[in-house]
């Protein structure tokens, strides 16, 4: 689900050993840090974490405008900007912005798995 408020509700009345959240644990969004994974961890519940290019702004912010999406619109310049900040920081450290997108997902203990789904293998 891209929200984490049914799945918390699904985690809760004990329905599910694991979750989907999609976009919502990513370089540019970690809203599901608040209140899905702390419940998660406590109840036992697996995380898959999907979208981790919050639909394709994180593969490259400056790629064909057909491709670069933040939440399946058309990103906002103050997205775009922040993007490239952060692709900045990567590259300092000599991390490419896609492995830094996938990677990121992992860092948190309730993430079980990081579901990617390509346009094309490159």
């Amino acid at each position: 689900m891209g929200a984490s408020e049914p799945l918390v509700r699904f985690i809760r009345e004990g329905l599910v050993d694991c979750v989907l959240i999609s976009g919502q644990w990513t370089l540019l969004d970690q809203s599901a840090l608040d209140e899905l994974f702390p419940l998660a961890l406590d109840r036992g519940v697996a995380v898959i974490a999907a979208s981790a290019f919050n639909s394709g702004i994180l593969a490259d912010p400056d790629a064909d405008p057909a491709f670069v999406n933040f939440k399946y619109r058309p990103p906002s310049d103050e997205v775009v900007a922040r993007t490239r900040r952060i692709r900045e920081v990567c590259a300092s450290h000599g991390v490419p912005l896609k492995v830094a997108a996938v990677q990121f997902p992992l860092t948190h203990p309730a993430v079980a798995t990081v579901l990617l789904g390509c346009r094309t293998p490159e």
